[in-house]
């Protein structure tokens, strides 16, 4: 949503669009926006719904938060497969980040693991925030 009002792109049709049939998914867009938090597109969207609707009720309608988290997480998700939900049989795709970047291992069936551990690298990472972050009692 902020990288189309940024280029004055105007303000999509979402919930027409949605009457429609049409799917739509919500991401961010730091090459036209300015910021990559998801959730605040989430709430944005909701906001120029809102406008949307008030300048041209019969153009299209105000749409809930639940419809724009759901259009950030699983709507999104499904353009790459099972992801987006913590439903069962989709994959938690973090996990998989965070084993690409060794800083934990999954084991040789990722899809299949219920646990994970810290690699070397992880615990020094998760020390340098701490650190950072100034937190000491954490053990």
């Amino acid at each position: 949503p902020d990288a189309t009002t940024n280029i004055i792109a105007g303000i999509a049709p979402v919930a027409a669009e949605q009457a429609e049939g049409i799917r739509v998914a919500l991401g961010s867009d730091v090459g036209a926006g300015h910021s990559l938090a998801v959730y605040r597109q989430a709430a944005r969207a909701v906001q120029l719904s809102k406008l949307k609707e008030f300048y041209e009720p019969a153009v299209s309608g105000t749409i809930s938060f639940a419809n724009a988290f759901y259009m950030a997480t699983k709507e999104g998700g499904s353009l790459f497969g099972k992801t987006g939900s913590f439903e069962k049989g989709y994959d938690f795709d973090v996990l998989n980040s965070l084993d690409d970047e060794d800083f934990i291992r999954q084991g040789d069936r990722p899809s299949r693991r219920k646990s994970v551990y810290l690699t070397e690298t992880g615990i020094d990472y998760a020390k340098e925030l701490l650190e950072k972050y100034g937190i000491s009692d954490w053990e």
